[in-house]
């Protein structure tokens, strides 16, 4: 058996393929834990309506972020892997550049959605107003962190993904959580601290893509490029962002009846 192993460690494509899925596990069972730490956080020094509260600001906020984002985020993945394979770097870059134009006028409109809807979300469930209307405001902060750590995902950086993905939020906002307590002693911490950790890992995540797409970027005068339009990339996307609704409603429905 060993011996079997360690001959397939030499094959190049599956080395780096159970390389990086050790990571991505290891990182993703530390996720799990940093995840429950979080719950337990906020139960503890909070209480339980805290954490009720908390939990439905999150959900809200991620609700307008799916719809504001389009799919591009799991499009970009496609396209960027895409483009990286053939060596079409300058083809990166038109493509994100019209996303990145299209996803910041639909976060815009979504945040403004959801700060006149507020009062009729607060009349469905039961969350305070003002940590929605503040919520509003950071949703262009968390679709760029979803974009950009998606795009990782298509430069084949899974660790870094990983981290993004799983574990980044729930340990930036435990330490945001004991910073901004030390200085404020109210029940808005919780929610004050998931916002904060959300801008410092939306800029973390912007950072880490550009840093390993300089990396991996090489100049190729004869490239041709591809210049996708909006009606294509949308095409793509849409679709993407329905199973992605499906996918969300399935992993947050316990959690909104509880």
């Amino acid at each position: 058996m060993k011996e079997k192993l360690l001959k397939a460690l030499e094959d190049k494509d599956f080395s780096e393929l159970f390389q990086k899925g050790a990571v991505s596990f290891f990182i993703r069972i530390g996720g799990q834990i940093m995840g429950l730490l979080l719950s337990f956080v906020i139960a503890y020094y909070y209480g339980a309506q805290v954490l009720g509260n908390y939990i439905l600001v999150i959900t809200v906020l991620r609700i307008f972020t799916l719809i504001a984002k389009l799919g591009l985020d799991t499009a970009s993945v496609r396209f960027i892997a895409s483009f990286v394979k053939k060596g079409k770097w300058q083809s990166i870059r038109i493509f994100r550049n019209k996303i990145l134009i299209l996803i910041s006028i639909t976060s815009i409109l979504f945040s403004c959605i959801m700060y006149f809807l507020a009062e009729n979300i607060v009349n469905l469930i039961d969350v305070q107003i003002e940590h929605l209307r503040l919520a509003s405001f950071f949703i262009l902060p968390m679709v760029f962190f979803v974009l950009h750590y998606q795009s990782l995902r298509g430069l084949k950086r899974i660790a870094e993904f990983s981290f993004f993905y799983r574990m980044s939020q729930a340990t930036f906002t435990i330490v945001s959580i004991f910073i901004i307590s030390s200085f404020i002693k109210s029940h808005n911490v919780p929610v004050y601290a998931y916002l904060t950790s959300l801008s410092i890992v939306s800029i973390f995540a912007i950072v880490n893509y550009q840093f390993w797409f300089s990396k991996k970027v090489s100049l190729n005068y004869e490239e041709v490029v591809e210049d996708l339009t909006i009606k294509n990339i949308l095409t793509i996307s849409i679709p993407l962002m329905l199973a992605q609704s499906v996918q969300f409603i399935m992993a947050w429905t316990d959690k909104l009846m509880i």
